[in-house]
């Protein structure tokens, strides 16, 4: 990438509040609170995800997703909910009014633009992820997503 195109591309970026830190480019990273890239080195990863069906549950900027397809995912698909009315909300948040979510669906096609991803995102939630709508897949990632849950075990189900 030419220093004026990085430079255009951090500036892009600058303009976003971003959850994950996520290398867009050569040389330019998203600034985000959660640095996953060393968690990313340590995991136990197949030999190769080659020709597998991947899917990144709860992606917000998408960090996992573009993760799955940097080590070689045929295909990967990014879940999450991009309506912030849709979220499974605790009833002390729906009382509150608090929405706990970032429009991050502007930073992960920010990410996928400048990364020259195939990943796509899909306005899903984790009880929403039916098979017959959206296939079975090889390998699944699902991070800080239970947690935020009012019924975890109907989320891994």
């Amino acid at each position: 990438m030419a220093t004026t195109e990085a430079e255009a591309a951090r500036a892009r970026v600058a303009e976003l509040d971003w959850w994950h830190t996520i290398e867009v480019a050569t040389g330019v990273v998203t600034p985000g609170g959660w640095d996953l890239r060393p968690t990313a080195k340590r995991l136990p990863w197949p030999s190769s995800l080659a020709g597998m069906r991947c899917l990144d549950i709860g992606t917000m900027d998408g960090f996992w997703a573009f993760e799955l397809e940097r080590r070689g995912a045929g295909e990967v698909i990014a879940s999450d909910v991009l309506d912030a009315t849709r979220l499974d909300l605790f009833a002390a948040d729906q009382l509150r009014g608090q929405q706990h979510r970032r429009p991050s669906e502007r930073n992960f096609a920010l990410a996928a633009e400048l990364r020259g991803s195939r990943v796509a995102l899909r306005d899903l939630n984790v009880y929403e992820l039916d098979p017959d709508e959206i296939g079975e897949f090889d390998l699944l990632m699902m991070g800080y997503v239970l947690q935020m849950l009012r019924d975890p075990l109907r989320g891994l189900e």
